[in-house]
């Protein structure tokens, strides 16, 4: 829901993406229910119009019957670039790298893509399992943004359903603007607005209307 208006009209599943064109303000919130019941909400203050804001809604750790929230807004007309954030919630140690350059990446920050074939790796530390390599082939358009998300949840023992560590690579639906870029972050009641929101859910909130 935006105010009292109800944004989507089916389940928000995990790991899916939709784009809302939409004009939001200060004061302006989105709140989430699963079921019946609400899960959480974030605020928006200090908007700034015609950016392009992810909001991610994922588990809180700390909370298995409450929304956590990443976000991270784009300017459509800066190079190609990739905003790496973190929505696994569990003990394991990992690090994505693009392959080809050798890049480590940090989780909440964004890197610039060269055209061109890429190979983006995550090194899980004590999880084989979760190590992958994704292929992400960039084209020659400054409005080709992706975000790369590390997902997972475990799930204490015997009180539900653990999902496993993995990097999610998603192409995002961007518009030119003229906007600085901001640093992702993590919050409750945060950042941005935009004249286009993309909700991404990452971290087992599944069926999430």
């Amino acid at each position: 829901w935006q105010g009292q208006f109800k944004k989507t009209t089916s389940p928000l599943l995990y790991k899916t993406c939709r784009a809302h064109d939409q004009v939001i303000g200060d004061g302006d919130n989105f709140t989430f229910s699963l079921g019946d019941a609400g899960v959480g909400a974030f605020n928006i203050t200090h908007a700034v119009s015609r950016t392009n804001m992810v909001l991610v809604v994922g588990r809180d750790a700390g909370n298995s019957s409450k929304a956590s929230f990443i976000s991270h807004t784009f300017r459509g007309n800066s190079p190609q670039s990739a905003a790496l954030v973190d929505a696994y919630a569990g003990k394991g140690a990992g690090k994505a790298k693009v392959l080809d350059g050798k890049t480590s990446l940090d989780f909440f920050q964004e890197v610039a893509l060269k055209p061109g074939a890429h190979l983006v790796s995550l090194n899980a530390t004590g999880d084989s399992a979760a190590e992958s390599q994704v292929p992400v082939e960039v084209p020659n358009d400054s409005n080709a943004k992706y975000l790369l998300v590390r997902v997972g949840y475990d799930a204490p023992a015997g009180s539900g359903q653990t999902f496993p560590q993995e990097l999610l690579v998603l192409p995002l639906p961007i518009k030119q603007v003229a906007l600085p870029t901001m640093k992702p972050q993590r919050s409750t009641a945060a950042v941005s607005a935009s004249a286009r929101t993309m909700l991404l859910s990452v971290a087992l909130m599944v069926g999430l209307a």
